[in-house]
């Protein structure tokens, strides 16, 4: 058996100790910029982001509410390129629950983003490399590395991540077992036809694998 994790909002805490700071930062940055915002609309944006599938996508909205869209290139650009300094937090349980399911089957991760930003988070939320037996971060389409390993290695393979339609649908695709982590950007979906199972917190996978 093998397990692919996805890296935010599944494996660590990204809506609550890394999202706020950073949309927070990008929103004086833009103000410097010339945007014309109060200091009333921040509480708007934070407000969009939690109904959001993506920290992308609520920038995109905020600005076209503000009818000031041309400042979305910079924007992408600050979020796709900003500073880690905030603390960054593990799941509750996710570091003693991949040093068990390491003994019992095989782990990969599989995580969207700028390589240099995940791997520090990871790094500073305590998640080493040496759990997994595959790491790609990738820009886009997790299918291309799902199809990967699933040359790779040839036994049962599970999904679990709290994106549908970013994790799962793909997985689904490929006949894998899928998890979904309702969590974070994964509280606002209920497209069930894409998950086998459902959980809230990472040990609940230990009943569904009956560990």
């Amino acid at each position: 058996m093998l397990i692919i994790f996805d890296l935010d909002d599944t494996l660590i805490d990204t809506s609550l100790s890394i999202t706020p700071f950073v949309l927070k930062n990008i929103f004086y940055k833009m103000k410097e910029k010339g945007l014309k915002v109060k200091e009333r609309d921040l509480k708007i944006l934070l407000d969009i982001d939690k109904k959001s599938i993506s920290s992308k996508e609520s920038l995109k909205k905020f600005l076209k509410k503000l009818n000031q869209i041309e400042f979305l290139n910079f924007a992408e650009n600050e979020l796709e390129n900003f500073d880690l300094e905030m603390e960054v937090l593990p799941r509750k349980g996710a570091l003693n629950l991949l040093k068990e399911l390491k003994s019992f089957c095989k782990i990969a991760l599989v995580t969207i983003g700028n390589e240099k930003i995940q791997r520090k988070k990871m790094e500073k939320s305590g998640i080493d490399n040496s759990f997994f037996c595959f790491i790609d971060i990738i820009k886009n389409n997790k299918i291309f590395s799902y199809l990967k390993i699933k040359k790779k290695y040839k036994e049962e393979i599970w999904v679990c991540g709290d994106r549908i339609d970013v994790d799962l649908k793909p997985a689904k695709l490929l006949n894998f077992k899928t998890i979904h982590m309702k969590y974070g950007r994964g509280k606002f979906y209920k497209k069930e036809k894409f998950f086998d199972y459902q959980i809230k917190e990472l040990e609940d996978i230990k009943k569904i694998l009956s560990l």
